[in-house]
Formats: structure tokens, sequence, C-alpha cells
């Protein structure tokens, strides 16, 4: 799917609007801040898509001057982050909510909360500065690390061994 580049949250919320309940995503383009193009923010659409009851996905480089991310609507079994329930606080607050949206959040299951917070335990246990051995790669590093760093590089595409 193309991606839809919004100049402002406006625009983007009349596209949620308008079609929230009738299509299955959406992938928005950013423009970066260096490039001076306008652009809807990050953190602009996805308070937009909490007030509809959507969610972001992946982001995906698009070149230099942008990125995309993927949205979708929100299933019932879906995780709901601390930083997300908390945003979805201060959207009701501020009276942005909508009536799907709404729902969405009050579908959801509060038991799954806590698999937020069990997750960021592991994951912060897991990556513990202690517990990894971190090597400078150089030229004595072994040539199979060095071929499965190029084969899976997935953010900056690896040609060979001069970059």
């Amino acid at each position: 799917m193309k991606p839809a580049f919004f100049r402002t949250a406006k625009e983007l919320r009349a596209w949620f609007e308008a079609n929230h309940d009738s299509r299955s995503e959406l992938v928005v383009g950013f423009y970066k801040t260096a490039t001076g193009r306008e652009s809807v923010s990050y953190k602009e659409a996805v308070d937009e898509a909490l007030c509809y009851g959507w969610i972001d996905g992946v982001r995906h480089s698009l070149g230099e001057e942008a990125y995309s991310n993927r949205f979708t609507p929100r299933k019932a079994r879906s995780v709901w982050s601390q930083v997300n329930i908390r945003r979805i606080a201060e959207l009701e607050a501020a009276g942005r909510m909508h009536p799907a949206g709404h729902r969405t959040f009050e579908a959801r299951d509060p038991k799954l909360a806590g698999v937020d917070r069990d997750l960021m335990h592991l994951l912060a246990s897991w990556f513990n500065r202690g517990f990894l051995v971190l090597r400078r790669i150089d030229w004595q590093t072994p040539a199979a690390i060095l071929d499965k760093i190029i084969a899976y590089e997935a953010v900056h595409a690896i040609q060979g061994w001069d970059d």
C-alpha cells in the first residue's frame, strides 16, 4: 500500500472520521523534520489513531526524506501499553476520543496490561549490560559473524566489506 501523507493532524483525523469503520489499514507517510516539508508528526498520528481505536505498527524507511507507519484497527486481544492507557485518559480529558475509540478501549482485557509490564521487565533483564558481552567489530572478528551482520542488517543495507 502506498503511504498517504497528511500535512496536519486535522487532515488525518478527517480520514479516520470518514474511514475508521470501513477500512482495515492505513499507511501514513511522515516527512523527516530536516526536509522542511509540512507533515503530521508521529505523535499526532498515534493520538488520532488511539481516538478511533486504531494502533500503529512497524516503522519503515522511505529513504532519506521520509518514513511510514502502518495503522490498523485494534483487535480485541490487543495488549495495551501503559503509555497508551495513560494517553487515552489524557485524550478523554481533552474531549478528543471518538465513540469508536471508547468502545475499543472499554473492550480491552485489563489482564493483558500485565503482559506489557512483564515483557518490559524481561527485556530489561535480557539486555542488561552486565549480562551481555560486547566486543568491537574489527579485522580480528570472525568472518562468520560479519557475514551474519551483513545478511541480517535491516535498517541500512550493507553491500560489502567497505560499508
